[in-house]
Formats: C-alpha cells, structure tokens, sequence
C-alpha cells in the first residue's frame, strides 16, 4: 500500500515507510489517550544523515517520482556512516526516547555493545612504537614515515600496514569457490595481526573486532564525513514556514515558486534539494529563514 500510494516499489521500501509510520501513529495514538492540554504528539523524523529510510522519504518529498522510487546505496551522501553495523548505535536510543524500544534486554545489549567498542579502540590506541620499531616489527616492505611520531596500532590499521584476521574465514572460502588451487598469500597476510600484537583483542567478540577495524580504516573518510553532517544539520535546523507566499519573494522565478510552493519544505536544507532552485534562489531562500529565526521567540 506504501509503495502504491507513494511511488515506490520493493518490499523493503514499502515496509521501511510503514515502519514509520506505524511508528509515528503509535506516538499520536499515546498523545491523544493522554488527553488535550498535552504538549505537541511526539515524532519520530529521520533525515538524510540519520539512515536510508531518512533518504528515501527526503527524495520521494523533494524530488518526487517520475519513475517507480529504490533506495540504492549511492542515493545516501553519507553511506559511509549509514551502515548494517551501526544501525544499533546510530537509532536505537532515539527510539528509546520516544518510547519505541521499550526491552530492557536490548538497552543492556546496546550499552555492552558502546563499552566494547570504547575497549577495542583503547587496545588499540595503547599500543604504540617508534616509526623504526613499526618497521622491524611488521617486516620487510613496511615503510612508515620516519619524522619521529610514535604511531599505534589503531594509526596502522588506518595506513593498512596492519592486518587482522577478523575476514579470513569468508575469504579463503571465497578463494576456494574461485580457484581449484591454492592462492599464494600475499605480503600483507604474511604480516603480524592485531592479536599478536595488542593483548586482549582476541578476547572480544568478533563482531566488535570487524566493527573497531571498519572505523579504523575508514576514520579519515567519516572524520570527513562528521563535518558534512554538521553542515547538513546547520542547513536542517533552518527552518521554514510552511505557510510561506513564496510569490512575494522577489529573487525567485516563477518555476521556482511554482516548486517551492507544490514542496512547501519546512527547511532550508529541504529546499536546497529540490530540483531547480537556483543558486540565487538559494540565496534569498537562505536570508528569509535567517530573518525568520532571528524573529522567533526562541532565537531572542
């Protein structure tokens, strides 16, 4: 019924949107038993940085659907931090907030989860050497650069002079499936791994392992990533009237009121992606939310 209504197809796109939705009626349902004179019903609103149901529900408003609507990976800008891996630390305690997660078990589970994490990133901070010892430590073919920083064991999982053997398994049966003979191993997998080196990383679960060496090696890439985010907030914090009379701003053409006024975003960054907007049009759309904020109670 989703994907019929809003121009999706997959079932996975049809029931991420129903999710929310269910969601979000639940949260109405609780605001109305607990009769008028409550504040505003509570909502569960999910954005283009918060995950992929936030970017398929941001193009299915902005964009619209010319053609039936699925979610790919590289519809998300921020695919890097949206990931299977850290569904859990990313939303499950937004939906405890709202009183959507509710199992006490699965709170215990998450906060197991954040301490192991914060473990295996300190293991692999407290180990550290010289670029020298780096060098002889790991082998011939290791060159670390020699500017006299000690280096730990998370940087050299970051510059891929570090191997671990959390994949292996998958990867040897993979090797298996494509060659009848055995591959030679190459130079890096003849290096030392993590649990060699760094005592106590083999007693963590594998599943934190995988997830402590996916940051590890990504961290330039979401260090870069955070800052987009920051951005992107700033953008989604702007926000607009819904009422507006986009005629009476001067600056647009009339295609880019006719948009804005079919969209009607309630922020800034809404209106950004909208197809034809203009830079210029940006611009006036941008001094009108600053003015709005600047006016609002809450910004005085």
């Amino acid at each position: 019924m989703a994907g019929q209504i809003n121009g999706t197809t997959g079932y996975e796109e049809a029931a991420a949107q129903g999710v929310l939705a269910g969601a979000n009626a639940g949260l109405a349902a609780r605001s109305a038993d607990e009769g008028e004179g409550q504040p505003e019903p509570q909502q569960l609103v999910l954005d283009r940085s918060d995950g992929y149901l936030g970017v398929l529900i941001d193009d299915l408003i902005t964009r619209g659907v010319e053609e039936p609507y699925r979610v790919f990976t590289a519809r998300s800008e921020y695919r890097l931090s949206s990931r299977a891996d850290n569904a859990d630390l990313r939303l499950t305690r937004r939906a405890s907030a709202l009183g959507l997660v509710r199992d006490p078990r699965r709170l215990a589970r998450l906060d197991s989860v954040e301490a192991d994490m914060a473990q295996a990133k300190a293991l692999l901070e407290g180990v550290s050497m010289s670029p020298n010892a780096w060098e002889a430590r790991l082998g011939e073919g290791t060159q670390v650069c020699r500017d006299g920083a000690a280096r730990s064991a998370l940087d050299m999982v970051r510059m891929g002079f570090l191997r671990d053997n959390v994949w292996d398994g998958a990867r040897e049966a993979e090797n298996v499936k494509q060659v009848s003979q055995p591959r030679a191993k190459p130079q890096w997998a003849m290096r030392p791994s993590v649990s060699e080196l760094v005592s106590g990383w083999a007693d963590l679960p594998l599943g934190i392992r995988r997830r402590a060496i996916t940051e590890a090696m990504y961290h330039g890439y979401l260090k870069q990533q955070r800052m987009e985010v920051s951005s992107f907030k700033r953008d989604e914090n702007l926000r607009l009237p819904t009422d507006i009379d986009y005629s009476q701003i001067r600056v647009l053409s009339r295609e880019e009121v006719d948009k804005l006024s079919l969209v009607r975003p309630d922020t800034f960054g809404a209106a950004k992606r909208i197809d034809g907007i203009t830079p210029g049009g940006i611009l006036a759309l941008l001094r009108y939310a600053q003015r709005q904020q600047g006016a609002s109670p809450a910004a005085q």
